[in-house]
């Protein structure tokens, strides 16, 4: 490693973001990475990012490095954390709609990710802090529709999922400690928050397999025959590493961010991947649902529920404060995002392969 460079601290390193995140500040030329991982044994898994690194990175590559880490382990974290002057903090739990303890498994790891992160670098080198929120944390679909930008705060209340209960809480949870240390005279970095709308886009590892990209899958692979009426902000992956990055040299403290490239109607999407695939087989839908059948569905699946609460609100992420804040480039569109997502999972084999339609002669 250049000793001379700034040394950036990544959260997470084979997530969806973090690995095109690592890519660019390599590639910048103006920093060394280090990205922490749960097991750094685990050549299985560390061995294709390693190799997707390499090959996006070449001679950069000889920058970064990996430390082990768990969110929820401080003494781990504060040891990854020596030397560090940047932190982008990207790992967060998934929810998953099988899980039976979300307070345990999604919510509260959030929230203890976050608190270790930050008491770890009190009295540290570290300078700048950016954190991954979601643009869930500020689209209010209570208040109806609307443009919401980064002065908008969502309250929690049971109608939210895990998920969004979680993203709330712990971007919470983050403010009041730096505000706690505010007014103690003792802080020493600024915290800044990334709201991305849905992430699409091109994983850097082959073998990712991601809860981000499953319902591109699922729409080509025809689990949709019909299609829910509501709307959602996407912004490409490759959009949201940037973003986190420009946060390092641009942001203000406590910064928020959201990124979008639109609010787009679910419906539309869809259109987007049934006319370029569908004339290869793929079973891609638009069709809609009807609102008395999902309303009948919510009464006994909470992920049905949540869809109920955003039908047809079109809630609008600003993407174009950030944009202009952290000196963006122009946003990738959503169909360009999606056209690479859905080519990822068709190379890759992630989705079931289009029966030939047989001739007259069989």
């Amino acid at each position: 490693m250049e000793s001379d460079k700034p040394l950036v601290l990544v959260t997470g390193a084979s997530g969806y973001v973090a690995g095109w995140a690592i890519v660019k500040l390599l590639n910048s030329g103006k920093y060394r990475v280090r990205g922490t991982v749960r097991d750094t044994k685990n050549e299985d898994k560390l061995e294709p990012l390693k190799n997707a690194l390499q090959e996006k990175c070449g001679d950069n590559f000889e920058n970064f490095e990996f430390a082990e880490a768990e969110l929820c382990d401080f003494t781990s974290i504060k040891l990854a954390m020596e030397d560090v002057t940047y932190v982008l903090h990207l790992a967060s739990p998934m929810a998953s709609s099988t899980g039976k303890d979300e307070e345990n498994e999604v919510i509260k790891p959030a929230i203890e990710g976050n608190v270790n992160v930050l008491n770890a670098c009190i009295g540290s080198t570290v300078q700048r802090v950016v954190i991954t929120s979601s643009g869930l944390t500020i689209c209010d679909h209570k208040k109806g529709e609307g443009v919401y930008s980064h002065d908008s705060f969502v309250e929690e209340d049971k109608s939210l999922d895990a998920y969004s209960k979680s993203k709330i809480r712990a971007e919470q949870a983050a403010i009041t400690l730096v505000e706690d240390l505010e007014e103690k005279g003792k802080r020493t970095f600024d915290i800044m928050f990334i709201h991305p709308g849905g992430i699409s886009g091109r994983p850097l590892v082959p073998q990712f397999k991601g809860e981000s990209i499953k319902m591109f899958a699922q729409i080509l692979d025809g689990q949709f025959s019909r299609v829910p009426k509501v709307y959602y902000p996407m912004v490409d992956v490759q959009d949201t590493a940037q973003a986190h990055i420009n946060a390092i040299e641009y942001g203000t403290h406590l910064g928020r961010y959201p990124l979008a490239n639109g609010t787009h109607k679910f419906k539309d999407l869809c259109t987007i991947m049934k006319d370029k695939y569908g004339p290869m087989g793929y079973k891609a839908s638009d069709k809609e649902l009807c609102k008395t059948a999902v309303f009948v569905g919510s009464l006994f699946s909470k992920d049905v529920k949540n869809i109920y609460f955003h039908w047809e609100i079109k809630a609008e992420l600003d993407g174009e404060y950030a944009k202009n804040e952290l000196h963006l480039d122009d946003y990738i569109s959503a169909e360009d995002s999606i056209i690479d997502t859905c080519d990822f999972l068709i190379e890759n084999s992630f989705v079931k392969e289009p029966k030939k339609k047989k001739g007259f002669f069989g």
